[in-house]
């Protein structure tokens, strides 16, 4: 498995001839999931170009991969597709396009930059489309059906993956228990196609309610690091090349 290395992670000397069309693209963001259909895959499945969301591909527990879970021909791996900082680098300038007098949002001066993309958790109003995607994170995680390792805890998963204040989750779900929570591993993906799909409906869903174009970019940046970053180390775990 090809590690996060910062946000630069390559097609680990694959020759780009192998995936026609790639040229053309940054990154996953044009490039459709075999299970779900949507876009912004995380993950190419070596040699036979299947692509897909992390949550969306079984690994085995029990060691690397034999064959494509999608197609069944023999993979010798899987492969990350690297970040693209594209849609926040528009937003970035869309947002200094602003004529002078406008308000705009500031940082905290604790925020952490890489690039354009700045990494301080989320206070603020719950939407409802977050809830909505919160509270199909959290039936995922209890049933065990998510890319994560074992033992992580609910509120750090949710804050990390929602980039959210560990306050404003504890504030919005009182009676949760998320602290006690713990993950434990069942099929570890989203298996069934049609809950894939409604997984990644929820999920653009959340993005498209965001209204400020910035934050939204970041956020969307931020979560997709998020869950290649949770499937990188269970692939770690198992031994998963």
């Amino acid at each position: 498995m090809v590690s996060l290395q910062g946000f630069d992670v390559g097609f680990s000397g694959i020759p780009q001839a192998a995936f026609p069309g790639l040229s053309s693209m940054d990154g996953d963001e044009y490039v459709r999931c075999s299970k779900c259909g949507h876009g912004g895959c995380d993950v190419r499945v070596s040699p036979c170009g299947c692509t897909v969301h992390a949550r969306c591909l079984r690994l085995n527990i029990n060691g690397p991969l034999d064959g494509c879970p999608l197609c069944g021909k023999h993979t010798n791996g899987l492969v990350l597709f690297p970040m693209s900082f594209r849609e926040i680098d528009e937003a970035h300038k869309a947002a200094t396009a602003v004529p002078k007098g406008k308000s705009r949002k500031r940082k905290s001066p604790d925020a952490e930059e890489k690039g354009f993309y700045v990494s301080e958790r989320r206070t603020g109003r719950w939407t409802n489309e977050e809830m909505a995607l919160c509270d199909k994170l959290i039936a995922k995680f209890e049933n065990g059906e998510l890319p994560v390792a074992d033992n992580v805890k609910l509120n750090e998963f949710l804050g990390a993956m929602l980039k959210s204040k560990q306050s404003r989750l504890t504030k919005k779900m009182k009676n949760a228990k998320l602290s006690s929570k713990s993950f434990q591993r069942t099929s570890g993906c989203l298996d069934d196609p049609e809950e894939a799909r409604h997984f990644s409906e929820l999920e653009e869903g959340f993005f498209q309610a965001v209204t400020d174009q910035q934050e939204r970019a970041e956020i969307k940046f931020h979560m997709q690091k998020e869950w290649r970053e949770q499937f990188s180390r269970v692939c770690g775990a198992i031994g998963q090349p």
